[in-house]
């Protein structure tokens, strides 16, 4: 894979957070893109960059398309906000980025990924028993009792 490639794809992980994740810079729980127009020192460097730019380009996309009945039909779960030089984004708008770009670019757009998903839950998960955690894991993605949306895989 290129090196831009890995970058990418990188940069989506480390939006991704464990719960006990605590970042030594920044005690307000927000990932800090570091990209703010200035030259790379480096290959990696610039790869590194190359990848916070389409992110914040991708998360900005996302926050523009996120209306708020397509938000409330979200949960956040493992995710942080960012803050980039084009703006702060919510763990909501990370979450739905972040899923989108990996399960549901096919669908064209992010209502009607969150449609399909909404639309997956109602067909075959009402009636399934949440695990302790109160989520309901279905082959195809994972919701919490509610049937508000987790991931999609479909």
């Amino acid at each position: 894979m290129p090196l831009a490639g890995r970058a990418q794809e990188s940069s989506f992980l480390l939006c991704f957070l464990q719960s006990s994740w605590r970042p030594d810079y920044a005690s307000d729980r927000y990932e800090h893109l570091r990209y703010s127009g200035e030259s790379s020192q480096d290959r990696f460097s610039y790869a590194r960059d190359l990848g916070d730019v389409k992110r914040a380009l991708q998360l900005k996309a996302v926050a523009d398309q996120l209306t708020p009945d397509l938000r409330h039909r979200w949960v956040s779960r493992s995710f942080t906000r960012v803050s980039a030089p084009s703006g702060q984004f919510d763990a909501t708008v990370c979450t739905v980025s972040y899923h989108f770009h990996k399960h549901g670019q096919r669908y064209g757009n992010i209502r009607a990924y969150t449609n399909a998903a909404t639309r997956y839950f109602q067909q075959r998960g009402t009636g399934a028993v949440p695990d302790a955690k109160g989520l309901i894991t279905l082959p195809l993605g994972t919701f919490d009792r509610s049937g508000r949306i987790v991931t999609f895989f479909g």
